[in-house]
């Protein structure tokens, strides 16, 4: 019987062709259009049906031509057995991408940093010129705010109080009251520092929280660690918040909800997508064990919150015998609630 290392060596260098054969594949493709199609027909005589033709060929081999450089990166890094070739290819155009574009905001945090004064007063410019003709913007005279000065002199120190009745408007219904961008949710805070509060979010700031502050933590994290390698699956500890609904109509919810545009994104992570859908604390922490602990290469974990890698700790404590069996035997355990979601899940992926 060969040592359990070996074997791992082996598998990991049957996956790694795999995906060096699919770079060969589509490089040869790229090689092969290119010379005995496209560039005859460049030396050929044009008409108005063979220029369509050419671009769309010279598209073809531009794509193949990145789509092998991509496939051959991917098979020098180790690469979760648990991948297909598509999702393996998603989760590095995701991951290069937030990569590249984080080490880009990384760069730009770095410059904000060393003048921040100068950068805190822009953003209030562009935020009092962006809101002045909202309720709140005309009864605190944003449009006569220059600096900070001029806000200082008008408006007063808040909290969150001062909002609040503002706040009700808008889950009444009511349209530009704090801010000109409509709401599409109503955030919940985590109640850190008392009850939770209720903060109104756009879709500029979800998209800039998922897609900005996404990359930037990518960069951190490879600038810091710089072992970890993209092509390395997560494991987030999340549980789908149930949400409700104000009057007006608007979804109340964690800001931490994940948006349906960004559920794409979740080939990233060890869990399927099905289990980010799961609404109770103690199954959506099971399925993400499961799931994190049989696949061997894992990267990051991502708890949100200490308390609740705290959780997971002890629930794997408690139930490491029972994810042992589900990992050894191809299940999950059927005494889960929640499970009909996963009809399938385990045998799929």
């Amino acid at each position: 019987m060969k040592p359990l290392l070996v074997v791992l060596h082996e598998n990991e260098r049957a996956l790694k062709m795999k995906y060096f054969l699919a770079s060969v594949f589509l490089l040869t493709t790229h090689v092969y259009i290119g010379y005995y199609v496209v560039v005859p027909l460049l030396h050929g005589v044009y008409s108005w049906w063979t220029i369509p033709i050419l671009l769309l060929l010279s598209a073809i081999v531009i794509i193949t031509f990145l789509l092998g450089l991509a496939f051959f990166h991917i098979s020098s890094q180790p690469v979760s057995k648990y991948h297909s070739i598509s999702s393996a290819l998603l989760h590095y155009i995701i991951d290069y991408g937030m990569l590249r574009s984080g080490r880009a905001a990384l760069k730009k945090l770095k410059v904000v940093s060393e003048r921040p004064r100068e950068y805190q007063e822009k953003m209030l410019k562009d935020l009092m010129a962006e809101n002045k003709d909202t309720v709140y913007g005309k009864k605190h005279k944003f449009s006569e705010i220059r600096n900070l000065k001029d806000f200082r002199a008008t408006h007063p120190l808040t909290d969150y109080k001062h909002f609040k009745p503002y706040i009700e408007d808008i889950a009444k219904g009511k349209e530009n009251v704090l801010s000109s961008e409509p709401p599409v949710r109503l955030s919940l805070t985590s109640g850190t520092t008392g009850d939770p509060k209720t903060v109104p979010t756009g879709n500029s700031y979800l998209k800039q929280d998922y897609n900005e502050l996404g990359c930037l933590v990518s960069a951190i994290s490879k600038e810091n660690f710089p072992g970890w390698n993209i092509m390395q699956k997560r494991v987030w500890f999340y549980c789908n918040p149930t949400l409700t609904y104000s009057e007006g109509g608007l979804p109340v919810g964690p800001l931490s909800t994940i948006p349906d545009w960004a559920r794409s994104l979740l080939v990233v992570y060890a869990t399927p997508s099905d289990g980010f859908r799961i609404s109770t604390t103690f199954e959506a922490t099971y399925i993400h064990l499961l799931f994190g602990l049989r696949d061997r290469g894992i990267g990051f974990l991502f708890p949100g919150f200490s308390t609740t890698l705290l959780t997971a700790m002890r629930l794997m404590e408690d139930e490491w015998e029972q994810l042992v069996e589900d990992i050894r035997e191809g299940k999950i355990n059927s005494e889960l609630n929640s499970l009909l979601i996963f009809v399938g899940v385990w045998k799929r992926h």
